[in-house]
């Protein structure tokens, strides 16, 4: 299992697929973050390495396109991988799964890490790494309006966020969610891929984030942020603290659980 895992890096550090996509996002990225630049140039200002990926992933457009380029990225899960029949031959199916499956989480903490360099390059001139919330984000929070700060596409900066801890407090839970998020993600895709053999997961993948844009879009019972993946997964939805930090990773490894069940049940039954 820990040589599927260092397979899988090593497969993805060698992939055009990796870079093209990450040549594709830079750009989203930069139309859509890179106005920022102005601004602080004018200012004189700088703005936290942190900052953009936390406010990125919290909100709904570049939260989908970060989706996409991802999905992307590991559409050929669990059998697209080069030698994935003999590597059947030589362990039981179980374990082949379950390093599949590891191989998925070590390739969205690479991807993760790809997007917060690419968010980083973005404002790479205007960049600084102290443990504050920067003055364009604070400004952008207190006037709740992106615009101000050179930001064309839709981020949120609520204010509550920020009253949660430190920049890269809020960072790490941040990353922490994505990556539970996003290998929640990879889980169904491959329990879709087995059990129905069709595509059928990005479907669901995409349910996910648009029941999260419906629910702040509607009035709807809180209740409803605590069971759709997407709220758990937000650090803008709930309060930053333990009970809530802790309250998320149980219910994604509760999720996770159920889905590697019914993905082993099924990699039993399947002929291949």
């Amino acid at each position: 299992m820990g040589r599927a895992v260092r397979n899988e890096v090593w497969r993805l550090l060698h992939s055009s697929q990796l870079y093209v996509t990450a040549a594709i996002l830079f750009s989203c990225i930069y139309t859509g973050f890179g106005g920022i630049n102005g601004y602080l140039m004018r200012q004189g200002q700088t703005i936290q390495a942190g900052e953009l990926f936390i406010f990125g992933m919290d909100s709904w457009i570049p939260q989908l396109i970060i989706t996409v380029g991802f999905l992307i990225l590991v559409h050929d899960v669990p059998f697209g991988k080069t030698g994935a029949q003999l590597q059947l031959i030589r362990s039981s199916r179980s374990r082949w799964l379950l390093g599949q499956v590891l191989s998925c989480f070590a390739a969205v903490a690479l991807y993760l890490i790809l997007v917060e360099i690419l968010f980083a390059l973005t404002t790479v001139r205007n960049l600084s790494f102290s443990n504050e919330w920067s003055q364009p984000v604070l400004l952008a929070a207190r006037l709740g309006k992106c615009t101000a700060i050179g930001i064309e596409t839709a981020v949120r900066f609520p204010m509550s966020v920020l009253q949660d801890g430190t920049v890269w407090a809020v960072f790490g839970i941040s990353l922490l969610y994505a990556w539970l998020l996003y290998g929640f993600f990879c889980l169904i895709l491959i329990v879709c891929s087995l059990r129905l053999h069709n595509n059928l997961g990005y479907l669901v993948v995409m349910a996910c984030l648009a029941l999260k844009q419906l629910l702040e879009s509607i009035p709807a019972p809180s209740i409803l942020k605590y069971i759709s993946p997407c709220d758990v997964a937000s650090i803008s939805a709930r309060t930053i603290t333990a009970l809530n930090v802790t309250y998320t990773v149980m219910f994604f490894l509760m999720a996770d659980g159920i889905l590697w069940l019914v993905a082993r049940h099924r990699m039993e039954q399947v002929d291949l």
